[in-house]
């Protein structure tokens, strides 16, 4: 019943009153701290808002209710480091938002975790395949990860898309190319090295058994 007519009050923009009503229900009614942490994000305290939305996750993380709100709110404030995991949540409930897939993909490349930004941009194509976002997204994500050829194949898929995206993401491939070329070789000389050193050793080890 409190649940009800706080929601009831809160549809009729009666917010400070609907707060009242619901801080009355139980802890760990559900409905009664979603519709609570909406009021409070409706009367502009996103603390309080974050709080009830926070716990309504912690008692069903897999109802999708609480979770765009919570983006919204903690997006507002910048460098809240609580970002990352609440969109890394909501992003897997709410699979088929496409801008929350979008967002979460452009978090993750910012803050260098380009595996993460791959998930988020093959669930944002697979709702929309023709995004273009998503597509040059998903080929900075792998040039990152050194996946020059996946990220060749989305550079022929983006062309058509969109061409400047397109151009930037071949100057990323190409830039990458080099660096991967030029370790390569260094690599295969070490390896040489200590083959060739663990060679001498092995004569050396077979002259000494000879003497005995």
């Amino acid at each position: 019943a409190l649940v009800g007519l706080g929601r009831l009050l809160r549809a009729k923009g009666r917010t400070e009153e609907a707060i009242e009503v619901l801080r009355a229900t139980d802890t760990n009614d559900i409905e009664g701290a979603l519709e609570l942490g909406l009021a409070y994000r409706d009367f502009g305290l996103p603390d309080a808002a974050i709080e009830a939305l926070s716990r309504v996750v912690a008692l069903v993380p897999t109802d999708p209710r609480p979770h765009r709100p919570l983006v919204e709110l903690i997006g507002k404030t910048p460098g809240d480091a609580r970002l990352g995991g609440v969109l890394a949540r909501a992003s897997e409930v709410l699979g088929d938002d496409l801008e929350l897939q979008r967002q979460y993909a452009a978090w993750a490349l910012d803050h260098k975790r380009p595996d993460e930004a791959i998930v988020a941009c093959q669930r944002a194509l697979a709702i929309k395949p023709t995004s273009s976002e998503a597509n040059f997204g998903l080929g900075s994500a792998q040039v990152a990860t050194g996946k020059l050829d996946e990220a060749r194949e989305t550079l022929s898929i983006l062309e058509p898309l969109d061409a400047p995206k397109a151009a930037e993401l071949r100057r990323a491939i190409e830039a990458a190319a080099p660096a991967l070329t030029v370790t390569k070789p260094a690599a295969t000389h070490a390896k040489a090295s200590k083959t060739k050193a663990s060679t001498k050793k092995r004569k050396r080890a077979r002259r000494g058994g000879k003497r005995r």
